[in-house]
């Protein structure tokens, strides 16, 4: 995958300034085909890494299914499979982005087993208590996300799985976050809560031009489905 000469670059300010759905499709249609070469490549991209780390700290039962929500390309489905992930589904707002995250293979064998499209803003059709773990990164972050959604992906887990779900942390007390973790912990939907600091780029392989992000965190939470 590569940029080609007609599709343009974009930075994370393109990125942070979405408020609606539509807007998202938009520019994941028009980023699709750069985010792993260009944008994930130029920013030392390593959410994918720890996000993956967060999950297998927690030693899950990787025999069961795993649902990466806002897969994207899948760079977080690969950071998975390297640390024991057999299977895979994924979920994300954009058509173009999953035919690249379906393309992904590992050892021969496609690196997802299911993809699905899906706008968290509404509904999730899929069933209750179907995976083992649930992981999220890049989608809790300035866009048109806010909490609510988190309730409903908890449900997908199963009893005694775990959710490593990613948010931006400039945001994850002022816009409702903590206090939507927090009612998951007190009404005894989630048990184990831990909250773990992320960085989202590497400073060292940072080579983009919006410098003003290179120092960006995300706020890994850390749970057991109870």
């Amino acid at each position: 995958m590569g940029t080609s000469e007609e599709e343009p670059e974009f930075d994370l300010n393109d990125a942070y300034s979405v408020e609606t759905p539509d807007d998202n499709r938009e520019l994941y249609r028009r980023w699709a085909s750069s985010f792993d070469d260009g944008f994930a490549a130029s920013h030392g991209y390593v959410y994918d890494d720890n996000v993956a780390k967060g999950l297998a700290d927690r030693s899950p039962d990787w025999s069961q299914p795993i649902l990466d929500v806002g897969c994207g390309t899948g760079l977080v489905g690969l950071a998975l499979s390297k640390v024991g992930a057999q299977t895979l589904d994924g979920i994300d707002l954009s058509p173009e982005m999953l035919e690249f995250a379906k393309a992904k293979r590992v050892d021969d064998q496609p690196l997802y087993r299911d993809l699905f499209e899906a706008d968290l803003t509404q509904p999730i059709t899929l069933s209750p208590g179907t995976y083992g773990s649930l992981v999220s990164a890049g989608t809790f972050t300035h866009g048109h996300l806010g909490p609510e959604p988190i309730t409903r992906l908890v449900e997908l887990i199963a009893p005694g799985g775990t959710g490593v779900i990613g948010v931006n942390s400039d945001h994850y007390a002022s816009a409702g976050f903590e206090a939507t973790i927090n009612g998951l912990v007190e009404g005894g939907t989630i048990t184990d809560l831990e909250l773990v600091v992320v960085r989202v780029y590497d400073a060292d392989s940072y080579t983009a031009d919006d410098v003003e992000h290179i120092d960006s965190t995300s706020t890994l939470v850390v749970f057991t489905k109870a």
